[in-house]
């Protein structure tokens, strides 16, 4: 049965299997993953993820580079780090750290970043937004629609909707699952 999305990359199923594998859950979801290439496919320049886990992100990420791009992931799980390494051996415009995100961020600055961390999320925000080109998109994935979570006011995700040095929409992926698209303006 024809779905109407675009197919899988190989990069992506082979970062779906590590994953499964390796009974990582956390992995981001197929509608995400084709938002971070098409994202990926409107940069030219330094990509920037925070949280490689099993490396399906960074997957849809360097399927949607275009030349002249790189991208630079970051794992803090030694094994994670080690199965994502090896899942990008010979592709020279990836580079896959092991470490704490603050490590990469020093790298900047970037075009486009995917925070997947939570601690960069929260108190590590005003790092990741000075890590960033004016310009750049920061894409922050897993929060629940709207501005409340579990009924309760959700300090991140006000956090990066109302920062004025961003211009930022929610985008809701699945009834219960959306990202946050910001642009760093000033």
């Amino acid at each position: 049965m024809d779905t109407g999305y675009p197919p899988v990359p190989h990069l992506v199923a082979k970062a779906e299997e590590l994953a499964r594998l390796g009974g990582f859950t956390s992995s981001c979801g197929r509608r995400t993953g084709s938002l971070l290439s098409t994202l990926a496919a409107a940069t030219s320049g330094r990509i920037l993820e925070l949280g490689s886990g099993c490396g399906v992100g960074s997957a849809w990420l360097a399927s949607g580079m275009r030349g002249g791009s790189r991208l630079t992931t970051i794992e803090l799980d030694r094994d994670r780090h080690e199965a994502v390494a090896s899942l990008f051996a010979g592709l020279d415009d990836v580079v896959a750290l092991h470490g704490d995100r603050r490590r990469a961020l020093e790298g900047g600055p970037f075009d486009l970043a995917c925070v997947d961390v939570g601690e960069a999320k929260d108190a590590g925000s005003d790092r990741v937004i000075s890590s960033m080109s004016v310009g750049g998109v920061i894409l922050l994935d897993d929060f629940t629609p709207g501005p409340l979570f579990r009924g309760e006011f959700d300090e991140r995700w006000h956090r990066w909707m109302r920062d004025p040095r961003l211009v930022s929409c929610e985008l809701v992926l699945e009834p219960d699952t959306a990202a946050i698209v910001a642009t760093r303006v000033g």
